[in-house]
């Protein structure tokens, strides 16, 4: 969870890669993308938003990645990189539960991010059920109420 409680960084994550400390505050040591230029990666399926956010990541760092490999389930990309197949861009979250230390996890220095939303027709009946999701969602998340 970033310090705001209501974004997901991405880490790239690869064995032994050459990297600066950690920023005060993070267990993960710095990499910048460039550095990872040359190295395959495996990418969410293209079906994916997280897809197109990690697009926009290699976009914004005028970088076009090395697809090797492209998976539905981002669990799957955790294990592939475990066999130092690849690098990847993965979300916290799922840095979070991937308890496996056979990878090596870093931070980028721009710490992309994105937010999450819930959003329904105005107006509209929510029932019981989809306020206590949207109430699950904004405790996990520390996400703020705004309400239009």
């Amino acid at each position: 969870m970033s310090p705001s409680g209501r974004k997901r960084s991405f880490w790239p994550s690869r064995r032994n890669m050459q990297s600066a400390p950690p920023q005060p505050g993070s267990p993960y040591r710095v990499v910048p993308l460039e550095r990872l230029q040359n190295e395959p990666f495996a990418m969410m399926s293209e079906a994916s938003t997280l897809r197109q956010i990690q697009e926009d990541i290699f976009r914004q760092n005028g970088l076009r990645p090395q697809v090797a490999f492209e998976a539905t389930r981002a669990m799957t990309i955790f294990e592939v990189v475990s066999y130092n197949l690849c690098c990847a861009l993965v979300c916290e979250y799922y840095v979070q539960i991937h308890q496996d230390r056979s990878v090596n996890l870093y931070a980028l220095p721009e710490h992309p991010h994105w937010a999450m939303y819930a959003s329904y027709r105005k107006g509209k009946y929510l029932s019981a059920a989809e306020k206590y999701l949207i109430q699950l969602v904004r405790q996990t998340h520390n996400a703020p109420c705004d309400p239009q």
